[in-house]
């Protein structure tokens, strides 16, 4: 994850990281499902037991699903910007 927090800081995509961009946002889905599956089980056995440490497991579990769907959100918004064209200069 962090490589990819750099291009979202960088904020500029060459085609080589718009590549490594997309493949990131493959890996980012399936971790924000597995993420999302292990909170709900925790969330079932919350409502069964109760469990203190149950519950902070759950905030810590949907913590890491709010930055894992940040950075989805991040990304993708770079890969929508229009590409520059070589030898152009930001504005």
């Amino acid at each position: 994850l962090s490589g990819l927090d750099l291009l979202v800081r960088r904020g500029v995509l060459d085609d080589n990281t718009r590549q490594i961009a997309s493949q990131g946002l493959a890996k980012l889905d399936q971790l924000r499902k597995t993420l999302l599956q292990k909170l709900e089980a925790l969330l079932q056995q919350i409502g069964s037991d109760g469990n203190k440490q149950l519950l902070l497991t759950g905030q810590s579990l949907a913590d890491e699903l709010a930055a894992v769907e940040d950075l989805q959100r991040k990304i993708d918004a770079l890969l929508n910007q229009p590409r520059k064209l070589p030898g152009s200069k930001a504005e």
